[in-house]
């Protein structure tokens, strides 16, 4: 029987199908060749009426995702036992642990999510787990997250307030969320200046701090006492009372700090800054400072964090210039060191130390009354202190990448310390 054209007049026009290369021949010009089909795809773009076919792998997808929004549970509801929670959290905070050298094989991911009431939990990724979760992690995302277990939290070394912590495994679902949800972005509890004494040594929590930053030193290379080289930076801070503590910065937190860009904004405005994820320590028994290492993050002069807001506006509008301190290595002490030595040696009188032989001049630092950091002034000597204490942390702490360009950090600086005059 003799197909009709579609473009007949004096029919009505039937449905187009949608498979591929199945159009019909024209009566009208039999002779051409067939008239390829288009795909639903291009129908689509053309704006008729035909959709293009949704996968089935994303309407399982969507459907699972839909299943978990409904079935969120809310973080102050986490409990031991179950394994069909569902949380809805935003990454605040993200590192790595490697144990006492950051070049160590790593130990476990840590997180600290915060739910859309607030309330924090900690998180940890086993190794193994890693490779397929990481990639849907990132400081500051919002996520839903399933398959996770619960469980109660470390007794020591804990970054927030909560009696319970989450472990993620190989068969955590993790979804991203794109839309706009008024989300907490920080979570922090902060230790007033003058009872930090009480927490010398202790490892039960880290300890929170805002304060004025008044001094940065440079990152300089120390050795921690297993004798691998690491970076140290100290960082002066104070409060609204005119109580100092030192804080000093190790490994990859020494060098990822903005210091170039506090320097350069300090020299007319104030620079407020909250510390996370610090310690308590105490040197030689007298020098007491704050440690951080991997679990430590900071926040400069950010304008939507209330309590900055508020320090900021106990402060005289006129600022001191954030002091610009010399850190020295423990290469270059040791030079100073032995240049010390020598000028001892040059003073002994051997008619009056008779009885001295050449190595029993090479006294120590005590002996000579010379200051362990070289030539330095009171102020930078302190910071020397710090270095051989905070060498312990790594190994208990439970990486935060370079923000970038440092000329962006001292434009974003300068923008947030603009805006508090």
């Amino acid at each position: 029987m003799k197909r009709r054209s579609l473009a007949s007049s004096d029919e009505t026009p039937q449905p187009r199908t949608l498979r591929r290369n199945a159009a019909a021949p024209s009566d009208e010009t039999p002779q051409q060749h067939h008239r390829p089909s288009i795909s639903a795809e291009e129908r689509y773009d053309r704006g008729e009426k035909s959709e293009p076919t949704v996968k089935k792998e994303e309407i399982k997808r969507l459907s699972h995702h839909l299943h978990y929004v409904a079935n969120i549970t809310p973080v102050s509801d986490l409990r031991p036992g179950r394994i069909d929670y569902t949380i809805h959290v935003r990454i605040s905070r993200m590192w790595e642990f490697r144990g006492p050298n950051e070049e160590n094989d790593l130990r476990h991911l840590d997180l600290i999510l915060i739910d859309q009431k607030g309330d924090p939990i900690y998180a940890e990724i086993p190794p193994d787990a890693v490779p397929d979760l990481k990639s849907f992690l990132e400081e500051g995302k919002i996520i839903i997250m399933s398959k996770i277990t619960v469980e109660r939290a470390k007794p020591g070394y804990r970054a927030v307030e909560n009696p319970y912590m989450i472990k993620l495994n190989t068969r955590t679902c993790i979804f991203p969320c794109t839309e706009t949800i008024n989300f907490p972005k920080y979570t922090f509890s902060l230790t007033p200046f003058e009872i930090l004494p009480q927490y010398i040594r202790r490892t039960d929590r880290f300890l929170d701090v805002i304060g004025k930053i008044t001094g940065v030193s440079n990152a300089a290379k120390v050795y921690n006492t297993s004798g691998d080289p690491m970076m140290r930076r100290v960082i002066r801070l104070q409060d609204l009372m005119g109580n100092v503590i030192e804080l000093s910065l190790s490994g990859k937190r020494a060098t990822e700090f903005p210091a170039e860009a506090v320097l350069d904004v300090g020299q007319k405005h104030h620079v407020i800054a909250i510390f996370v994820g610090t310690l308590m320590k105490l040197y030689r028994d007298e020098h007491r400072f704050l440690s951080g290492t991997s679990a430590c993050r900071w926040y400069i002069n950010e304008n939507d964090i209330p309590a900055i807001k508020t320090f900021q506006k106990s402060l005289p509008n006129e600022a001191t210039a954030v002091e610009n301190i010399y850190l020295q290595s423990d290469d270059e002490m040791q030079q100073n060191f032995e240049q010390a030595n020598l000028l001892q040696l040059q003073k002994v009188d051997p008619f009056i130390h008779k009885t001295s032989t050449s190595t029993n001049h090479l006294a120590s630092f005590e002996d000579m009354d010379i200051e362990p950091s070289g030539i330095l002034d009171e102020s930078q000597s302190s910071t020397k202190r710090n270095l051989e204490e905070t060498d312990n942390d790594n190994q208990h702490n439970i990486g935060y990448d370079n923000d970038g360009d440092q000329q962006k950090k001292i434009k974003k600086l300068r923008t947030q310390a603009s805006a508090k005059h």
